[in-house]
């Protein structure tokens, strides 16, 4: 069962973002930009497990903890008004110009002759651009029907983009289909002695929460094959507690997602000799930046599940890992400290062998390294098609 979950917090969000707080620390709870998918996966299994309990008295045994950390969570993804938003993809440059902002394409192009760099690889391009304009602030999240446009056509010429104007999340931008970074609410807070009910001297704290307003949600695809705890899907509508400072959220169960490959994309890499790899949430890869599935020595490897299709990997546009940890409440103590490939990280590859149509098997899937971590929602992919020759690259003698 595949069922879509929107996720409505009636107060700022908490997502912390792992820097320290605590009594004689920092008295700042800080937060992230967007949530990591494990607060939301621990959040939805809680949520299903706390459902399912009452029938075994309320007590999350081994069993139960096992079956719930094999349901598959996606996300979380950014509703506005019923649309889905995605994290921008990092394969641009933003740049103002007379005719307004476009988005410049970011692509891999070999060195020139005589020249070199240090990338890891002999295999690997560095990352070029067709412009010498001054960068600009760029949309953080862009709707499914403008980032299909993004994979589906790469031209030199890019794609025009909105004036943010100093504006976050409104009707104008969201019919434009771009939307900026939720605004962030800060709020003071004190200790208070349970005995007294007066104030702790000294417990004078701030936390800091996403804002979504009426509007905007956050949107999971979870996937169950557990039938009693697919049940507890049916028809999902109630508050559960969500983020730092247990704030409330509705939980809602919706019909009318279609998680599918647009079918663009799928015409646009019927037949392509290279194609875009954009992660859709943020990655878990035991070599760092490097999926598990790309031999390190050769830069060359098959996508899971796609035996037939072999692609060699010519460069990538990421960002500054970001540390991700926790507390494990299955174990009761500190997840180790890991780095993640941000979302919106773009690998590139050459076709050597097979048709990447398959690929639209794997749209929105996980290729994480770990299976859990695949479970808990991290590196969902989607997929695109880019031409080689637009930068001046291609192997020789094409």
């Amino acid at each position: 069962m595949i069922a879509a979950v929107r996720i409505s917090p009636r107060d700022p969000l908490i997502a912390r973002d792992g820097r320290p707080f605590s009594p004689g620390g920092s008295n700042r709870v800080r937060c992230l930009d967007w949530p990591y998918p494990s607060t939301m996966a621990g959040a939805m299994r809680t949520l299903l497990g706390n459902r399912s309990a009452p029938a075994r008295n309320g007590r999350f045994d081994e069993a139960l903890i096992s079956r719930l950390k094999r349901v598959e969570v996606g996300g979380p993804f950014f509703s506005y008004q019923g649309q889905l938003f995605w994290q921008a993809p990092r394969d641009l440059l933003p740049v103002g110009d007379d005719d307004g902002i476009r988005a410049r394409p970011l692509r891999p192009q070999p060195c020139a002759s005589g020249a070199g760099c240090n990338l890891p690889h002999a295999e690997l391009w560095p990352i070029g651009v067709n412009t010498g304009a001054k960068p600009t602030l760029a949309p953080a999240f862009w709707s499914s029907e403008r980032l299909a446009d993004w994979l589906a056509e790469d031209s030199a010429a890019g794609l025009a983009l909105p004036s943010l104007d100093g504006a976050s999340v409104g009707q104008k931008a969201a019919q434009e289909g771009y939307l900026s970074h939720l605004p962030k609410e800060t709020r003071v807070h004190v200790g208070i002695d349970h005995y007294s009910g007066t104030a702790q001297e000294g417990l004078l704290y701030q936390t800091e929460g996403l804002v979504f307003g009426e509007d905007a949600a956050l949107m999971l695809r979870v996937e169950v094959s557990d039938v009693e705890l697919a049940a507890q899907l049916a028809g999902l509508r109630c508050l559960a507690t969500l983020g730092g400072e247990r704030r409330l959220a509705e939980f809602m169960a919706v019909d009318g997602i279609d998680w599918s490959m647009p079918r663009s994309v799928s015409q646009a890499l019927a037949g392509a000799r290279a194609v875009r790899m954009l992660l859709a949430t943020p990655a878990l890869f035991d070599q760092g930046w490097l999926p598990g599935w790309v031999e390190p020595s050769s830069m060359r490897g098959t996508p899971p599940g796609m035996p037939g299709l072999w692609l060699r990997l010519r460069g990538a546009t990421l960002e500054r890992w970001r540390p991700i940890s926790g507390w494990d409440l299955h174990a009761r103590g500190p997840k180790a400290g890991r780095r993640l490939a941000p979302a919106g990280s773009v690998y590139f590859f050459e076709v050597e062998q097979g048709d990447p149509a398959a690929l639209a098997e794997l749209w929105l899937k996980s290729i994480s390294d770990n299976p859990q971590d695949c479970c808990d929602g991290f590196g969902l992919v989607m997929w695109g098609r880019w031409d080689p020759r637009q930068m001046g690259g291609g192997r020789s003698g094409e």
